[in-house]
């Protein structure tokens, strides 16, 4: 099954696309909890400090042994592999490298982020919301 002409027009015009609903409520669980004990005892490898010195962000998360099974699962999920077939074809390749990565975002605490790639590299990136959220 392939996106809706009306998806993948939105998608050619705004440069993504909102995919609701897309992994299984128990694999969002389940990569949530591998996530908390990430983030309550990281390793020390790929991590990154935010300015008030609380951990924001850990990178490498499809390499971890707690995490690497999941974010595997929740990227090969079938309503996330026919988005992007729609929108790439059939040659997808996923990037191992350090940009796969988890960020918590504590409550009142938001942060806009805009990669420098994003200006001028044609790659689609996958950003999956693990809870609910809502902008106001």
């Amino acid at each position: 099954m392939n996106l809706a002409h009306a998806q993948q027009s939105f998608f050619e015009r705004s440069g993504y696309l909102v995919v609701r609903d897309a992994v299984p409520e128990q694999l969002v669980d389940g990569l949530n909890s591998a996530l908390d004990q990430e983030f309550a005892k990281p390793d020390g490898r790929y991590k990154s400090i935010s300015v008030d010195g609380e951990l924001s962000k850990i990178y490498g998360v499809a390499q971890r042994p707690r995490t690497a099974e999941q974010v595997l699962q929740l990227v090969r999920s079938d309503k996330i592999i026919t988005a992007l077939r729609s929108i790439l074809g059939p040659n997808i390749v996923m990037l191992l490298n350090r940009h796969n990565h988890a960020t918590l975002n504590s409550a009142g605490h938001n942060v806009a982020r805009l990669h420098r790639d994003v200006l001028n590299r044609g790659v689609v990136s996958l950003i999956a919301y693990l809870e609910k959220a809502e902008v106001k």
